[in-house]
Parts: C-alpha cells; sequence; structure tokens
C-alpha cells in the first residue's frame, strides 16, 4: 500500500502504500519494489512473524508496492510515535494484504483480504467509530474498518460527520488471508519485539529503534445533533474512550 492525506482536523496515516492526513499526498514514484531489513518480530495468533520495518516516511510511503509475493509468516510493520490514526490503501499493490491495526499491543480491528487496486482511483481503509448524542463510551467493539469511496492521489478521504478515526501506534501488512487462517480477532494481544543486533542484518543501525509506545493522550470533541456548537470531550484510557466533560 501507500501512504496519502486528507484534510482532517487529525492527522493519520495509511499504508500498503500508507495515506497521511492534514497535507498533500505522498506517494513513492518508483516502479520497483522496496525489501527491508528483518528487524522486528511478532507473536500473532501463535505464530512467529519476521518482520521488515517502515520508519522513514518515504519507507512508509513505499509499503508494498509492487511486491509479488510475501511468505505465510512475513509482514511490514509501520510504528506510530505518538499514537495517531492511520488509512491504508492497495495502489499499485499487486497481491492481496492483511492489515492489522494495533493500540497498546492490542488489535482494534484488521482491514482482511484487502485487494489490489492496480486502477487510477481506489478506496482506503481505516479503523474509525461513530460518535452520537448517545455516545458515553467507545470500546473496541465499537471500532469498525471504514472504506472510502475510490480517491485518486491527489484527493482527501471524506468521513461522514459523526465518524472519528481510531488512533494506533503500529500497523501490520501480513499475506492476505493470513489473519483468518490463524482466527485472529479484535482485542487479541499481538507482541512486537526489535531483532537483536547481533541477529539481524542491519547494519550500524540502533537497537532502540522500535520501542514499546507510552500511553498519549486522545481526545475528540464532537458536536451534538443540535447542540449550537456545544459537543464532548473524549478522552483516552488504555484502549477506550471515556466522554468527560462538555466543550465547544
Amino acid at each position: 500500500m501507500t501512504i496519502k492525506i486528507a484534510d482532517l482536523w487529525i492527522k493519520f496515516a495509511l499504508s500498503a502504500g500508507l495515506i497521511f492526513f492534514g497535507q498533500s499526498t505522498v506517494m513513492a514514484q518508483s516502479n520497483s519494489a522496496q525489501v527491508l531489513p528483518i528487524s522486528a518480530t511478532a507473536e500473532i495468533a501463535g505464530q512467529t512473524f519476521d518482520l521488515e520495518v517502515a520508519l522513514t516516511p518515504e519507507q512508509q510511503a513505499m509499503g508494498l508496492m509492487n511486491r509479488t509475493f510475501l511468505p505465510d509468516n512475513r509482514g511490514l510493520l509501520f510504528p506510530f510515535n505518538p499514537p495517531q490514526p492511520a488509512s491504508f490503501w492497495m495502489r499499485d499493490t499487486p497481491i492481496p494484504l492483511d492489515i492489522i491495526f494495533l493500540l497498546n499491543g492490542t488489535v482494534l480491528d484488521i482491514a482482511r483480504n484487502l485487494q489490489p487496486c492496480l486502477t487510477e482511483l481506489c478506496p482506503s481503509y481505516l479503523p474509525a467509530f461513530e460518535i452520537n448524542e448517545n455516545t458515553t463510551d467507545i470500546g473496541i467493539d465499537d471500532i469498525f474498518i471504514f472504506q472510502s469511496e475510490p480517491q485518486g492521489i491527489s484527493d482527501t478521504i471524506k468521513l461522514p460527520q459523526n465518524i472519528f478515526l481510531a488512533p494506533v501506534d503500529q500497523v501490520i501488512e501480513v499475506r492476505g488471508g493470513r489473519t483468518s487462517e490463524l482466527g485472529l480477532q479484535k482485542g487479541e494481544s499481538v507482541a512486537v519485539r526489535p531483532v537483536s543486533e547481533s541477529s539481524s542484518s542491519i547494519q550500524n543501525r540502533p537497537t532502540n529503534e522500535i520501542t514499546e509506545v507510552p500511553e498519549s493522550p486522545f481526545s475528540v470533541c464532537t458536536l451534538a445533533l443540535g447542540a449550537l456548537g456545544v459537543g464532548w470531550l473524549f478522552k483516552r484510557k488504555q484502549n477506550r474512550l471515556s466522554k468527560v466533560k462538555s466543550c465547544i
């Protein structure tokens, strides 16, 4: 996937190519595929996955574009520090992918078996939740994968009025259909660990590039229908959003 960006009040990123919101679309222009060193592992549903890690904006923009094969227990990790919303599309990605969205080591949701998009207009996929005047608490069961309308490179993602983006701190792309084969479900734990310098093919790379991401504040001020500018402030407590006070 590749990264794209939309004009929203909150920034987020997305990949198979990754998409960043709040600025123009960032895309790799090369037709070649990138293959990054294995620098992390993930325990996913009892299986150990070797992970390439996309650390730079350029690496994240390229993602798995133009890759024609991905082994069963291999994937690409996108770390985000601080946590932020993330959106991905399948533009110029010739193989199906599963995309696992994580927060604090917990699966928020999975975009399963996304198919290649080899046309000019492609949909984006991102974890989101709905807030209305009766919402008091947001949990994992409220998170869903939002699929946007197909769009071009310079287009922005349009969200319905009451749909907001869920923050993530890690995203893992694996072969399409793999998470269903393993029975991975939202709410389950995925442990991501760095590979030590001695056992990795990376040379002269700091071992602390992949670290545990601390919790950070995340709030949403959403307007109630007919509330004349007064809404609610939600703050994140671990993997939940809880209503704390009114806001303008």
